[in-house]
């Protein structure tokens, strides 16, 4: 099968079916680098998570060549497959990012720490350090995933063909613990969000500090989850709170509401949330906006308080990324405009809450 344009100016055929011949061996995983640079086949067209990568990497190629080529490593690498997924995340975020006219730089060190960040931005006389996260399943998560597509296996003949099907349950941000109290899907994902790039090794006391989260995964996050990003989403009467949102602007303490079934329990936030933090390095977080971009879905949530603000250029050109919702965002478009928004839908959930029959938040 040929290759997703422009991946033939990365890899060869012959490489990818080597990572395509690991699936047997995967009992039926696929490679990550194969799931978006392979071409599905005839009459087929590649999925959006394949298309925005290589829409991505179009604009990486004539703008970091040789960066790509030394990507190479990491996005073959047959061992760990963590490696090319974050590779990949990179490709994704500094193509978006290019095609939105940010003047990218490759990232230097951060003569503090010693770290390296993924890119540096300058706009308005500022430098914005941004770094990419993506969501990599951990070997206990892949090897689980690897036993149910393994038990579940079952081939069929249809009209002299023989099809193989498998399934496997997969919770991205991880399986809650029976034995802790509390421990859930929605409180894993709010946990994870909250704690992602904890260290804060790449950021920088006196500047801005974005985070890419990169939710575009064949294995782990083949969905679009941006509704996460709202504070309460409601289907078939059941009332869930948004994990991304508590994960940045939930307090410990807050109710957090959890849909399912036609029924909504009630849980209890057990931690703050990432921008009310004080992190490893003594201060509360350095970090300034997280940008989330899921397969059909791009969003920026800024600190209600940062220690470093982006700049209004930074804000506008965000408007350009691919798949921006602008309705999802929360902009400091004035100052303090975001302290304040969040301000209202805590009272907005409050008020849910009270009318629910719960009890609110402190």
């Amino acid at each position: 099968m040929p290759l997703n344009s422009p991946f033939e100016k990365v890899v060869t055929e012959e490489e990818i079916q080597a990572l395509r011949a690991l699936r047997s061996a995967q009992q039926g995983r696929t490679h990550p680098l194969v799931s978006v640079a392979l071409h599905p086949g005839y009459g087929q067209y590649p999925d959006q998570i394949a298309t925005n990568t290589c829409r991505a990497l179009g604009h990486v190629l004539r703008k970091f060549p040789i960066w790509v080529r030394n990507l190479r490593g990491r996005l073959l690498d047959q061992e760990d497959w963590s490696a090319a997924e974050s590779a990949l995340a990179e490709i994704r975020a500094c193509g978006a990012l290019l095609e939105a006219g940010f003047p990218v730089s490759l990232g230097g060190k951060n003569l503090e720490t010693g770290a390296q960040a993924e890119f540096h931005i300058k706009l308005d006389h500022q430098e914005v350090i941004l770094e990419v996260w993506t969501r990599n399943l951990s070997k206990e998560q892949s090897a689980g995933i690897a036993s149910q597509l393994e038990r579940s296996s079952v081939t069929r003949v249809f009209e002299g063909q023989a099809v193989t099907s498998s399934e496997a349950a997969i919770a991205p941000f991880g399986s809650p613990d029976p034995k802790k109290p509390g421990d859930s899907i929605l409180s894993n994902v709010i946990s994870r969000i909250a704690s992602i790039k904890a260290s804060e090794h790449q950021a920088h006391a006196k500047k801005p500090f974005v985070v890419w989260v990169d939710l575009q995964s064949n294995e782990s996050m083949l969905f679009d989850y941006s509704h996460q990003l709202q504070p309460l989403t409601c289907w078939h009467g059941a009332v869930s709170s948004g994990g991304y949102w508590y994960g940045l602007y939930g307090r410990k303490g807050d109710v957090i509401l959890e849909g399912g079934g036609g029924m909504t329990r009630r849980n209890i936030m057990q931690h703050e949330g990432r921008y009310f933090q004080v992190m490893k390095h003594g201060d509360p977080t350095r970090v300034s906006a997280f940008i989330f971009s899921s397969p059909k879905t791009t969003a920026l949530m800024e600190n209600p308080e940062p220690a470093n603000t982006i700049s209004p250029s930074f804000r506008k050109r965000a408007l350009n990324l691919p798949w921006f919702e602008m309705d999802l965002s929360l902009m400091n478009w004035s100052d303090g405009l975001v302290k304040e928004m969040v301000r209202i839908q805590r009272e907005y959930i409050a008020s849910v809450v009270a009318a629910m029959g719960f009890k609110g938040p402190r």
